[in-house]
């Protein structure tokens, strides 16, 4: 790969400059540099071709714009003695001081020679001692560590002069790694840079990486989360959503780059974990899951975080297949129960109902409550029997309080299997067993977390419930979570939402409560369905219809594809393909879109190096709304959208309700119970009129060529 094709890949994983060591076609480069609008922090140059061709050297990097050129090449200077590190800094001096002449700083940047010892200090010490104002030092972090140095108290010792940091990650015996999966503390490094020093730069770097150019676009996210987040110019726009790379799979997959993995049985284990006393969690783990020890207590993570969308997978052991507690005079709440608690407070039921029935809020997934004051009821019953893993993927955000006030309630959105069962959920209040505490926040047995000073609190760990019993054993595995951004959720006050949502009622809307009849009779229309969910993410589960099976290509002057079904509030799946070399600028080059009820439109469209407005960019809700982040893979490379759809509500031709709809772009939240403020489909945000309530679905032709394949819907209704 070219430096020009590399400069508008770092352009595109959001870097705001990059550091060549070496241009390959000049005019190639400065025609990247323009077009993406990045610049040169620095450029790898030696000291011997500046010293034997200072001027053209000079002349070239100053046209390009570059801030400093370093000297980064091992054979340079001598290290035997500290009379011979002298000896090189003053060689480095001169030329910096030639170099500050012509506007430009010089620097060195070092590897793992330079920290033997002398008397006791390491040679870079000796060296950084020695050079002036003028030199820029440019530390390797990783090459130090391999030294024997401690990079972030170098970094605190020579603040003064370290003007960049190389943010290259390393075993301490030498092996290079991704950043954050070795052993140099690059958070810290990052805090002290940030906040006490001269540097102006981190700069990425992984040698070897297996992968390149997954390993770019993850430097860039580690960073951005690392430094905090930059307002970036250049292609594609300055409103650019913050680069995310999905993870390979999709929703129900691997995680995202921007992801916290709080358990995968290498770099996060339960070492991460407590009991809820705060003692070290004691249930098993290994490489591959880990397990509920039964009788020892739930546990947490040590980490608190609030709004995201937490992913988790879990299994019940294939021995109990076929168990039926019903049938031993159970209510069908064995085997396998557990519970994820979000915030430690709103549980989400773990619970193997494979075959197994039970009371309708006690099933897997549902928003737990075993009495007829409340609870969630799964939509429907997309599990897998015992031995095989079920995944969760849950959109949580959390309760807005001021000065004790309730601002918004919890608000839920559950997939089970990529199945979407609770959608948009207004959770009422804590729950515990058989107590609903609806719009107390504060009750004595359950309340969400607060301080000491009892102020409720926006962050909280995720507690794991051990149910105790000894044939309610649940192994967990992959899980991870994303911060969701507050925008464009409103927080005025508890209505600013829609309050409608898609699942299957609360008990108290029933007349009477079911309890062990409704368990015990299969045709009770309390019951979720159970269905098959798709055998990989993406599958179309049990309950959906699948629109296009094979390979579809829209070309320019097909018109769109519209379905023969009529779909009202539905979850909806599309996979689409950019073709490589497709034609075409900004908004047109690529131009798709997804269009539920014909016309309400989730954008698809080629971002890649293309100035398009964040409005219009894939995952968008053209003319309103932004995706949170760009989760857009290349073309040429298979995407897909994942939409819960809700749409509005008509009263005697007048808008009772606004539609809502939560969008996921290969995984990744880009869209969280957006509000829709209107009909987009000519391009523009209309005003409502009223229509039916379920209409046909369409894939926009726009002009470019689009290619699509396994769409399916499922009603919600």
């Amino acid at each position: 790969m070219s430096v020009a094709d590399l400069i508008y890949e770092s352009a595109n994983a959001g870097y705001d400059t990059v550091e060549p060591y070496y241009i390959d076609d000049e005019e190639a480069v400065a025609t990247a540099l323009e077009e993406t609008g990045l610049e040169l922090s620095s450029a790898h140059v030696g000291i011997g071709t500046l010293e034997d061709n200072f001027d053209a050297t000079i002349d070239t990097y100053d046209e390009f714009g570059a801030d400093a050129l370093i000297h980064a090449y091992k054979g340079g200077g001598t290290w035997e003695s500290e009379d011979a590190i002298v000896e090189w800094a003053e060689r480095v001096n001169e030329m910096a001081d030639r170099v500050a002449e012509e506007g430009m700083e010089f620097g060195y940047h070092n590897h793992d020679q330079e920290f033997q010892t002398f008397d006791g200090r390491f040679g870079f010490d000796i060296f950084a001692e020695h050079v002036n104002d003028n030199v820029h030092l440019q530390l390797d972090v990783g090459w130090a560590l391999v030294g024997g140095a401690d990079p972030v108290a170098l970094l605190n010792r020579h603040r003064d002069k370290i003007g960049s940091l190389h943010m290259k990650d390393m075993t301490a015996d030498g092996e290079f790694t991704e950043i954050g999966e070795g052993d140099v503390n690059m958070n810290a490094l990052a805090n002290v840079a940030r906040k006490n020093t001269d540097v102006d730069y981190l700069i990425y770097e992984y040698d070897g990486a297996p992968e390149p150019m997954d390993s770019l676009y993850y430097g860039a996210q580690y960073l951005e989360r690392a430094n905090g987040p930059t307002d970036r110019d250049g292609v594609p726009s300055e409103e650019w959503p913050p680069r995310v790379v999905p993870g390979e799979e999709g929703l129900s997959g691997d995680p995202p780059s921007d992801a916290t993995v709080l358990w995968d049985g290498a770099k996060a284990t339960l070492d991460g974990w407590e009991h809820t006393d705060g003692s070290d969690a004691e249930w098993s783990e290994n490489e591959e899951y880990f397990a509920v020890n039964l009788g020892s207590g739930s546990i947490r993570t040590e980490e608190a975080f609030g709004d995201s969308h937490l992913h988790l997978e879990w299994r019940v052991p294939e021995e109990y297949d076929g168990y039926v507690d019903i049938d031993e005079g159970g209510d069908g709440q064995t085997p396998g129960n557990s519970g994820v608690f979000l915030m430690e407070t709103y549980e989400i039921q773990v619970l193997q109902s494979h075959d197994n029935p039970t009371y309708p809020s006690g099933y897997a997934g549902s928003f737990y409550l075993a009495s007829p004051e409340g609870g969630a009821v799964p939509l429907v019953l997309p599990i897998n029997p015992p031995g095989e893993w079920n995944a969760y993927d849950i959109v949580w955000r959390g309760p807005r309080f001021d000065d004790g006030d309730l601002l918004r309630y919890p608000q839920l959105t559950v997939f089970f299997n990529g199945v979407a069962i609770i959608n948009h959920f207004d959770v009422p209040g804590p729950n515990y067993w058989v107590d609903l505490f609806e719009d107390d926040f504060d009750n004595d047995t359950n309340p969400h977390p607060q301080d000491e000073d009892g102020t409720f609190l926006e962050e909280a760990p995720l507690m794991l419930q051990d149910h105790g019993a000894a044939t309610d054993e649940v192994h967990y595995r992959n899980i991870w979570y994303r911060d969701l951004p507050e925008s464009p959720v409103e927080i005025d006050d508890p209505s600013a939402l829609p309050d409608y949502d898609s699942e299957r009622g609360v008990w108290e809307e029933r007349e009477e409560w079911p309890d062990r009849d409704a368990a015990t009779d299969p045709d009770h229309p309390d019951h979720p369905e159970q269905i098959e969910s798709g055998e990989a993410p993406g599958d179309p589960p049990g309950d959906a219809d699948v629109l296009i099976d094979d390979e579809l290509t829209l070309e320019p002057g097909d018109g769109d594809w519209t379905s023969d079904e009529e779909y009202g509030d539905a979850q909806i799946h599309v996979e689409f393909r950019i073709p490589e070399g497709v034609e075409g600028e900004g908004a047109d080059r690529g131009n798709s879109g997804v269009l539920t009820l014909g016309q309400y439109e989730i954008q698809i469209v080629d971002t890649y190096m293309n100035d398009v407005d964040a409005d219009e960019w894939t995952g968008a809700y053209v003319d309103q709304a932004a995706p949170h982040h760009d989760a857009a893979r290349r073309p040429g490379e298979w995407q897909q959208l994942d939409i819960v759809w809700q749409g509005p509500q008509f009263e005697e031709g007048e808008l009772a309700q606004e539609a809502q709809t939560t969008v996921f772009l290969n995984g990744v939240a880009v869209q969280t119970r957006l509000r829709v403020e209107g009909r987009n489909a000519d391009g523009s945000l209309d005003e409502y009129e009223p229509h039916a309530s379920e209409l046909p679905l369409r894939l926009a032709e726009e002009g470019s060529e689009v290619q699509f394949r396994n769409t399916w819907a499922r009603s919600l209704d």
